[in-house]
């Protein structure tokens, strides 16, 4: 009686029971003209207790074909195995890619250069004629020229400063004298770039710095960048605008020079924007604005307790 009171026993029991039920059930024969026909899976007579029995109750008849499961078994285990060959190959292969880390110890910290790239607002008449005397940078001005278009050395040289001071020309300009600027440096200083640990560039200076790690091609980036500049120059000439790059102190009343520009803005009917386009450092701010907003915070600059150092004639970067 213990035995049979047992959890084993209990479910030999609960088995034989569920035998006997189903051996009172019978098992549907298939026709003779569905011999050759194609598997159906679900007959109308199998239901989803008879699928579940056939897989928890070894005494069950399976409801089907066993031939057919037999074959989708089969295919299960080889697709397993291709799965496993392909999850083996795949951690070969990382196994023996190289890993590379990039180490300058070898070289002293008083001799590591940082190679830093500037973005718009940087430009100036007469950039890059400190470079002419330079082959290798004439050769980047002759090359960008082709790719641009125009003479954009004949610009950076000559202007004129309201042409230059374009965004569709200015970051071109700003980017390719900075390409040439350092083929001067590795021509001048055979261990420049050996000595070069890390670079990195301001707006459109992240292209240049990009070059300069061997990410992108000079030629790739010189195009980029004309059509980055083309896209800003668009946008910029739905209205006229432009940023500051504003110097702030603890006592300085941006927020409220800003509101009362842009009341000043609306009063005349302009759009009201004059906004924190970027945080640069700890106490200088570049603002973008409407000209209206712009020349009242350079008029203004002293009641606000602020200093405007430099002035951008475009706006990307705020709400325009």
């Amino acid at each position: 009686m213990k035995r049979l009171w047992s959890s084993s026993g209990c479910v030999a029991i609960s088995r034989i029971v569920r035998r006997g039920i189903r051996q009172k059930r019978p098992v549907p024969e298939p026709s003779p003209s569905a011999a050759n026909a194609p598997v159906e899976w679900l007959k109308e007579s199998t239901t989803y207790a008879d699928t579940h029995s056939a897989v928890v109750d070894p005494y069950t008849k399976s409801p089907y074909p066993d031939e057919d499961i037999e074959e989708l078994l089969r295919k299960g285990e080889a697709q397993s195995s291709k799965s496993s060959a392909y999850k083996k190959w795949v951690a070969e292969r990382h196994k023996k890619r190289k890993i590379f880390q990039l180490n300058f110890d070898h070289i002293p910290i008083e001799e590591q250069i940082v190679a830093l790239f500037p973005g718009q607002g940087a430009q100036h008449v007469g950039m890059g004629s400190k470079l002419s005397e330079c082959p290798e940078a004439c050769r980047v001005y002759d090359e960008a020229s082709e790719i641009l278009g125009y003479d954009i050395k004949k610009l950076c040289l000559e202007g004129p400063k309201s042409k230059l001071d374009q965004t569709i020309y200015c970051q071109p300009a700003v980017f390719v004298s900075s390409m040439a600027a350092l083929e001067l440096a590795k021509s001048t200083k055979n261990s420049f770039m050996d000595r070069v640990t890390d670079t990195a560039g301001f707006s459109v200076g992240e292209y240049a710095a990009l070059v300069l790690a061997g990410v992108i091609s000079f030629q790739d980036a010189l195009r980029l960048v004309n059509t980055r500049a083309k896209l800003m120059h668009e946008c910029n000439q739905r209205i006229a605008s432009g940023m500051v790059t504003v110097r702030v102190s603890a006592a300085s009343r941006l927020d409220e020079a800003m509101a009362d520009a842009r009341e000043l803005a609306s009063e005349k009917g302009e759009e009201p924007i004059c906004e924190i386009a970027n945080f640069l450092f700890c106490g200088v701010k570049v603002v973008g604005a409407s000209n209206t907003c712009l020349k009242f915070l350079e008029d203004n600059q002293e009641r606000y307790a602020f200093q405007v150092q430099l002035r951008s004639f475009f706006s990307i970067r705020s709400s325009f």
